[in-house]
């Protein structure tokens, strides 16, 4: 998976967010997928006004498409499968966010232990309700990137349209200095159990 910023637009007031992911040869358990997720978010508060994602799956092409400015009382999230279409829509609860936003949103955020959030989450073509809550203290975690401290987030998110549902399990590492890198990310997926460790930063 690869993180980057790009270029602002719209006279520099929106800044795109862009994540690329895809299987590799040691993912051989996992059907092979290829991704790319857009977000366009305010360049003053990070907040998404747009979020766009597209993958391969399997020979199956999916996409999902939710607009989150002006701010609604629904998420209205447009999906793709193949050649057949949909459109979901569940209440707005909270400030939106999507998969993408809400690291570079975390990087912002001043961290401390014990502080609880709860927000409304476009992520994988469904909108979800999260609630997370930052660890105690740091923790060190060693990576190829090198050794950091970290804040851990602990995230419980639950299907805006199925509440009854079992929730998924995310956990966060944030570096605590000026950078903010994130470190490493464990959570569960439709594929299963994923991770992510930072490798490299450029």
């Amino acid at each position: 998976m690869q993180l980057a910023v790009e270029r602002p637009i719209s006279a520099g007031k929106v800044i795109p967010l862009r994540a690329r992911a895809k299987t590799t040869k040691s993912a051989a358990s996992m059907k092979p997928f290829t991704a790319i997720g857009l977000s366009w978010v305010d360049a003053g508060t990070l907040r998404p006004e747009r979020y766009r994602e597209e993958s391969q799956e399997d020979g199956i092409h999916k996409s999902a498409d939710v607009r989150l400015a002006p701010p609604g009382p629904e998420i209205v999230v447009e999906t793709r499968r193949g050649d057949a279409a949909t459109k979901s829509a569940v209440p707005r609860e909270r400030d939106v966010v999507d998969a993408i936003a809400i690291l570079y949103q975390l990087r912002a955020a001043r961290l401390t232990p014990g502080d609880r959030m709860c927000l409304d989450l476009v992520a994988i073509g469904r909108a979800w309700r999260v609630t997370a809550t930052v660890a105690p203290k740091t923790e060190r975690v060693d990576t190829p990137a090198g050794r950091f401290e970290t804040w851990r987030v602990d995230a419980q998110a639950r299907r805006a349209d199925r509440p009854d549902d079992k929730a998924k399990a995310v956990h966060i590492w944030i570096g605590p200095d000026a950078r903010r890198l994130p470190v490493a990310m464990v959570g569960e997926a439709d594929v299963g159990p994923v991770s992510a460790t930072l490798t490299s930063i450029r």
